[in-house]
């Protein structure tokens, strides 16, 4: 009798269990074409504000390299970087080919998405 009613116990308790560990596939919901659209428009729009910051800090980076340029050229031992002890200048190298290594990074980023683009004008207008 204590094993029928234990039986009887458990047997739905393990379906309950097994039913929460159960994978269920759900279908992923994509969203609606203007919806897309939207968020390509919202993306592009964000990255307009960001390009105008970016142009304004290429813009004082290219003073702040030819400043130094122009230091070191006329031999300028007043500047800042004339100063610089081998470790500041051994970090400011390492930044530099930073700086640079994302600038490259940035342009393949560039390129490839503006040669996507050029690719989805050409299969629109076909």
């Amino acid at each position: 009798m204590k094993k029928t009613i234990l039986l009887v116990c458990l047997v739905p308790t393990v379906f309950v269990l097994a039913e929460n560990f159960t994978i269920q596939k759900k279908k992923k919901k994509i969203p609606s074409k203007s919806t897309l659209q939207q968020h390509c428009c919202d993306a592009g729009a964000e990255l307009i504000k960001e390009f105008a910051q970016i142009l304004k800090q290429i813009g004082d980076m290219q003073l702040i390299l030819a400043d130094t340029m122009q230091a070191y050229f006329e031999n300028n031992k007043k500047h800042v970087f004339m100063c610089a002890t081998k470790e500041q200048l051994q970090q400011q190298k390492k930044n530099l080919y930073t700086v640079q290594r994302d600038v490259e990074q940035l342009q393949k980023s560039l390129r490839n998405f503006i040669q996507s683009n050029r690719t989805l004008t050409v299969k629109t207008i076909a």
